[in-house]
């Protein structure tokens, strides 16, 4: 029974690895008006939440500190996706989620100073991998880069520095006495993302007007899918996988990111910017597993 059960929760991380590969896809399509896009990944997400609601059973209250924290995942979640808005704007999907995936190694760092974590020779080597790979993609010749192409790949990584404090904020929530139910807390943190994208898209003078209806159904996949579905599959089947195996998983995502800016949006790739992409994923990948749990 435990061995069908380790099976369903590895296809449920793939289906949903495979679902949230189409969120910088979506937000091209959608048009990539930075904080106006985030706003209404937000809004049709809490329908998409609501729908989960519907059909689940009753979660559990949460607590004065569980709320704190979920709310702070929830600014950090904001200012994600702001960055990497900005990021899918200039340098692509493939490239910006690539980059935001390099939150590996700040969560690293965090377990290093905060929790005196050991560092490893396997940490060491998928840094000298990730970053050499960055460096193939984005750093060779970067003099010679266009403004915008710089400017995106600083927000990538600012995008990857803003992601880590919503993974930390999120495990915080999850992992007390009380743990927060992670439905509720996508919910919160969704709703407080979603007022200060909104805020912010008002105050920077965006349009919060859907455009059209194809503009309309773009939004509407990027928010239901990718924001409700795929994070709660995610957040549902992770603690059954083993570590290796849904580091390995959720990698899935950024590359199937970068293959659908070629396949979608026509992204010229050199051979040294792929085998640069293969470089940084399989440091990332290295760096996801460098914990194994204990016995």
């Amino acid at each position: 029974m435990s061995g069908l059960i380790a099976k369903s929760a590895v296809f449920h991380l793939f289906i949903g690895a495979f679902m949230i590969s189409f969120s910088p896809v979506f937000a091209r399509l959608a048009g990539a008006a930075t904080s106006a896009t985030g706003f209404y990944r937000m809004v049709f997400g809490l329908v998409g939440l609501a729908i989960l609601f519907a059909v689940s059973s009753k979660v559990t209250r949460i607590n004065r500190k569980g709320l704190f924290i979920t709310v702070a995942s929830g600014v950090f979640f904001s200012f994600d996706i702001y960055f990497w808005h900005v990021s899918i704007l200039y340098v692509g999907p493939g490239l910006s989620t690539l980059l935001a995936n390099f939150q590996v190694f700040f969560l690293a760092v965090i377990d290093v100073i905060v929790f005196k974590e050991r560092v490893k020779l396997r940490l060491i080597i998928a840094i000298i991998l990730a970053f050499s790979g960055l460096y193939l993609i984005a750093g060779n010749g970067w003099d010679g880069r266009d403004e915008q192409f710089r400017i995106g790949v600083i927000y990538g990584l600012l995008t990857a520095l803003m992601y880590t404090g919503y993974i930390y904020t999120l495990r915080m929530a999850g992992s007390q006495d009380n743990p927060v139910d992670k439905k509720l807390s996508m919910f919160i943190l969704t709703g407080v993302s979603g007022v200060i994208l909104g805020v912010t898209a008002i105050m920077s003078g965006e349009s919060l007007v859907i455009s059209d209806l194809r503009t309309g159904i773009y939004l509407l996949a990027y928010g239901v899918l990718c924001q409700a579905f795929a994070w709660v599959i995610i957040a549902s089947a992770l603690p059954k996988v083993k570590l290796t195996i849904s580091g390995l998983i959720l990698l899935l995502q950024p590359a199937f990111a970068y293959v659908w800016d070629v396949t979608i949006f026509s992204k010229d790739v050199t051979s040294i910017e792929f085998i640069g992409a293969i470089l940084a994923l399989t440091g990332i990948y290295i760096g996801t597993i460098r914990r194994t749990p204990k016995s």
